[in-house]
């Protein structure tokens, strides 16, 4: 596993070059691999999520589009790069470990001067709002605690509406996001 710090994100929001970059974790193998139930955020594992979820790995030649991985279990890591040897997976641990140092400040800063939309449940947007003072210009799309992939579609049409200029789009939705940012991306 490969790993950009903190500053190289910043650095490409502020060249404005065009990047996805989606963040795969166990919930998200589990998924992949057919498991049958949900994970610990009651995100249901279904066909569907499944399928998109597979689909999502189909950008290996695009470097626009950026592999990321959280930190899991050995075994799944090895099992997950085997399956796919050809992506290039990055060390996603550094937003958490940011925040944890009270690092994450060049980044707020940064998303600051842009148009972003946060795409997440109301209390993580409250959450949000209160870490950040709320003294941004982003818009907020309020989406379900968990199973946000049933409303895929609808969410995808929102999105695709607000496209009339550049925006940074952050989404706080579980395994779904992985889905929504691999359609969006293509």
């Amino acid at each position: 596993m490969k790993y950009y710090n903190l500053q190289y994100y910043v650095d490409k929001l502020k060249n404005g070059e065009k990047f996805s970059l989606a963040r795969y974790g166990d919930g998200e193998m589990l998924c992949m691999w057919g498991k049958k139930g949900g994970n610990s955020n009651g995100c249901r594992y279904s066909p569907e999520l499944r399928e998109a979820l597979l689909d999502s790995m189909k950008y290996k030649d695009d470097s626009s589009f950026i592999y990321g991985m959280q930190r899991v279990l050995p075994r799944d890591r090895e099992r997950f790069e085997n399956e796919y040897p050809d992506i290039e997976f990055y060390d996603t641990e550094i937003f958490s470990e940011a925040v944890a140092n009270g690092e994450l400040y060049p980044l707020i800063e940064q998303l600051k001067k842009m148009d972003v939309v946060v795409i997440s449940n109301i209390e993580a947007i409250q959450g949000f709002v209160n870490a950040t003072s709320d003294k941004l210009r982003f818009k907020y799309i309020v989406t379900p605690k968990s199973n946000t992939f049933d409303m895929q579609e609808e969410l995808v049409k929102v999105i695709n509406g607000l496209n009339d200029k550049p925006r940074i789009y952050l989404f706080s939705i579980g395994m779904a996001a992985n889905a929504i940012i691999g359609e969006l991306h293509g």
